[in-house]
């Protein structure tokens, strides 16, 4: 075995709980909030209104943004059904924030909008705040939308609900909550090509690089939505292997996808109902795919329709289970394409100026647009975005650390977070130092910095890296 197994690996192809093993206190964060909401969108009550939120056949938003907070363990929850009284429950608590007139005040995922002044009776409507996007606009999930679960994005200051088609008066922040957040993890291949793993926190703090078994040439690591996280790693011998991070730390050890499937480069990406989608480019250069189920059942690879080839490959998962997947053809054309919820694709297309890149790399954000960053055949790093209607904005150069000059690189990879956020990650073209910075959702960028290495200040190289 080229690629060292840590003890107690499971068996190829079996699955694994992955969320195991978290046993103690616990307390709620905005993320399990967000996190158990969504994995409810779709979900639609019988046409007398019956639903699985409470015994109670009638409106059932406020039924709906109660067990979400109970379900994510909040505690106490408002213990009313009607949408306007749950406003008045955190008024009556100091938990309520106002909506200013022609503002969008202060929300926050996890919050409970709410539609109709506090106390003002029926007619109201309340909903979980997804995200926080930018300008006026907000992501919420609302039950009983057209009864159903639904996740829209709003603009918080003009947007109505309810038989009386108010607006939202305010938010009532969830009580005894931690700020929580998700963090970042980082999988690097070290000079050597043996792999390290550290997380950045919440909070901007970094954990610092500890080993992980094996080694491997190219890495790739997506962030579930249950806490847990799970990497894909070309070993020594050319195979894809796959691993899973409990969420209380613990690795399962790397295990050769089944089918033993050699490739040249790979990628991984998460999607909200806990499924992961795996692309490589397999050693025919042809772009592959399959999925794992949350169960840990494989599809099997693939190959995307069009045996397409190319050099380098990357994908993400989006908020509305789509995913997209960019590439370098063999022409070092930038090529990109779309997956549909139910498994069709939608076919390559190039990039708008058939622009040529060493390395690619996407990310999925909240509000379902998507990030690129690339390193171009010229070496320099660029970036752009892609709106959730299919239009980009355009290449433009990230500058170097402390410089107007761009930054050049030879691998990249960026992750999009549940706060808009987005990290890269660089390894330099004249030193392989590893480099991260981070994009706020205002599109301002933090400038990069290198990171440490394992133990020392020294900054950490590497010949791959990976964010997610």
């Amino acid at each position: 075995m080229v690629l060292a197994l840590s003890v107690g690996a499971v068996a190829a192809g079996t699955g694994y709980d992955l969320a195991g093993g978290a046993t103690g206190a616990y307390a709620a964060t905005r993320d399990d909030i967000t996190r158990v909401a969504n994995a409810e969108v779709g979900y639609a009550a019988d046409a007398n209104q019956c639903n699985k939120y409470a015994s109670l056949c009638d409106d059932w938003c406020a039924m709906f943004t109660n067990w979400v907070w109970r379900t994510a363990g909040v505690s106490p929850v408002p213990d009313s059904f009607v949408a306007t009284a749950v406003g008045q429950w955190g008024v009556a608590r100091n938990l309520f924030k106002p909506r200013p007139p022609n503002s969008v005040g202060d929300p926050q995922p996890g919050d409970i909008a709410v539609y109709g002044a506090p106390g003002s009776g029926q007619g109201g409507h309340v909903s979980i705040v997804f995200s926080v996007d930018g300008g006026n606009r907000i992501t919420t999930i609302d039950g009983n939308y057209s009864n159903r679960v639904a996740k829209r994005q709003i603009d918080a200051t003009t947007a109505t609900a309810g038989s009386r088609d108010v607006r939202i008066s305010g938010y009532v922040t969830p009580p005894n909550v931690t700020a929580g957040g998700r963090g970042a993890h980082v999988v690097i291949s070290g000079m050597d090509n043996a792999l390290y793993h550290e997380m950045r926190l919440p909070g901007g703090q970094w954990t610092g690089f500890q080993p992980l078994n094996g080694s491997a040439s190219r890495v790739s690591i997506a962030a579930m939505p249950d806490g847990t996280a799970q990497a894909v790693v070309i070993g020594q011998d050319g195979v894809v292997y796959h691993e899973g991070r409990h969420a209380n730390g613990q690795w399962t050890g790397f295990q050769p996808i089944p089918g033993n499937t050699k490739a040249k480069d790979v990628a991984i990406a998460a999607l909200p109902d806990n499924t992961s989608q795996v692309a490589i480019v397999g050693d025919d250069d042809i772009v592959h795919h399959q999925g794992r189920h949350a169960n840990g059942q494989w599809t099997g690879f693939q190959p995307i329709p069009g045996n397409t080839k190319a050099k380098s490959v990357s994908i993400a998962g989006l908020p509305d289970n789509t995913s997209q997947i960019l590439i370098t053809g063999d022409d070092d054309v930038v090529y990109h394409q779309g997956r549909h919820a139910n498994g069709q694709w939608t076919g390559f297309q190039p990039l708008t100026g058939n622009t040529k890149a060493k390395d690619v790399t996407i990310a999925g954000l909240p509000d379902r647009s998507s990030q690129v960053v690339i390193v171009g055949d010229d070496d320099i790093v660029y970036h752009q975005g892609r709106y959730p209607n299919g239009q980009w904005t355009g290449f433009q150069p990230l500058n170097g650390m402390g410089t107007t000059t761009p930054a050049k690189a030879k691998r990249v990879s960026i992750a999009g977070l549940p706060d808009s956020t987005s990290q890269i990650l660089i390894t330099g073209l004249n030193d392989d130092v590893v480099y991260h910075q981070l994009r706020n959702p205002n599109g301002q960028w933090t400038g990069f910095q290198p990171l440490n290495g394992m133990g020392t200040t020294t900054p950490a190289k590497a010949t791959d890296v990976a964010i997610g």
